[in-house]
């Protein structure tokens, strides 16, 4: 009878490491999903960002409008920063700059991403 609580306790390990096992596969399997999911957003609002900032169309306002609430939600620190820059000086003036906030999302993106930093230097092209 001795060997009966050594294997209950080497049965109940076992059923403890599954569980753990299965408990971190899907928290690592969310986070790589919320990971991705942030990226896939931050990218369409970099390209809506630097669309708008090209055009003058009232739809590209609100794509722009919509581009900077998502950056401004999901962004990290910097990104934020660059948004409330945007921001003050959209108050300010009532134009905006928005190759900071470009910038800024483009190397928090790259980071992201594990490519390789591009310099700062900005240009953007404009097709008639």
């Amino acid at each position: 009878m001795a060997i009966w609580p050594e294997a209950t306790i080497g049965l109940i390990s076992a059923i403890t490491v599954v569980i753990l096992t299965q408990v971190i596969s899907k928290w690592r399997s969310d986070r790589q999903l919320q990971k991705t999911e942030r990226v896939r957003f931050l990218i369409e609002a970099y390209k809506a960002i630097e669309k708008s900032a090209l055009r003058d169309s009232p739809l590209d306002i609100v794509e722009f409008e919509s581009a900077v609430a998502s950056v401004h939600l999901l962004g990290d620190k910097e990104n934020v920063k660059a948004v409330e820059r945007v921001f003050e000086l959209a108050r300010e003036s009532r134009t905006v700059d928005v190759e900071e906030l470009l910038i800024s999302l483009r190397a928090s993106l790259r980071k992201e991403l594990r490519l390789s930093p591009v310099p700062e230097k900005f240009s953007t092209l404009r097709l008639r």
